[in-house]
C-alpha cells in the first residue's frame, strides 16, 4: 500500500474501499516515535505531509509546534511525542505530519517516520495491558503484534482531548 493509494481513496470519497483487501480487516497507519511503533486507524488520517517550514506561535501550549499553510489552509501542528509524554527529539528528514480530523477541524501531528498501512483482523488486536490503564488509558486503544513487531494502537480522540475539558 502506497501513500498514492491512500490519497486516491480519500479523493474518491471511499476512504476504506480502496484499502480493504480482505473483508473484516481493519487498516492502521503505522508510524514511529522514538524506538516504538504506533498506529492510527487509516480512516482518521486525511493525508501525510513532508515537514514544511513551520511558523512558531508565541505563548502556544507546549505540544503546539506551530502552524503551516497547506494549499491555503492554516493547520496547527502538534508534536505527538509531547502529547504522549515521550522525550523530545528534533525532527529528521524522515519526519512527517499526519493530517487528522478532530472536532470538525484538521490538525497536523508531527511523527518521526511513517512506516506502512497494516491490515489487522479483530482477533489480532489485544486490549491495553493493565499497566497502562489509568488516567490516560483511553490513549492506548490496544496492542497488535503483526509478525515480530509490536504496534501500540492509539485512541486519537483521547490523545487530542483537551485536559482542561475532560
Amino acid at each position: 500500500m502506497t501513500r498514492t493509494d491512500l490519497a486516491r481513496s480519500k479523493r474518491t470519497g471511499d476512504p476504506r474501499g480502496a484499502l480493504r483487501a480482505v473483508e473484516g480487516r481493519e487498516e492502521f497507519l503505522a508510524f514511529v516515535l522514538g524506538d516504538e511503533q504506533y498506529a492510527l486507524p487509516v480512516q482518521r488520517v486525511r493525508e501525510i505531509l513532508k515537514v514544511p517550514a513551520i511558523t512558531e506561535v508565541p505563548r502556544a501550549p507546549g505540544d503546539l509546534v506551530g502552524i503551516v499553510s497547506v494549499r491555503g489552509l492554516v493547520l496547527a501542528v502538534r508534536d505527538l511525542r509531547k502529547l504522549l509524554r515521550l522525550p523530545a527529539r528534533p525532527p529528521t528528514r524522515r519526519a512527517r505530519i499526519l493530517v487528522v480530523e478532530h472536532g470538525g477541524e484538521a490538525i497536523g501531528l508531527l511523527v518521526d517516520e511513517v512506516r506502512a498501512v497494516v491490515r489487522l483482523l479483530p482477533g489480532e488486536i489485544e486490549s491495553s495491558p493493565s499497566v497502562v490503564r489509568g488516567l490516560d488509558a483511553e490513549a492506548v486503544a490496544g496492542v497488535a503484534r503483526p509478525g515480530d513487531e509490536m504496534l501500540i494502537l492509539l485512541g486519537l480522540d483521547a490523545v487530542l482531548r483537551d485536559p482542561d475539558n475532560s
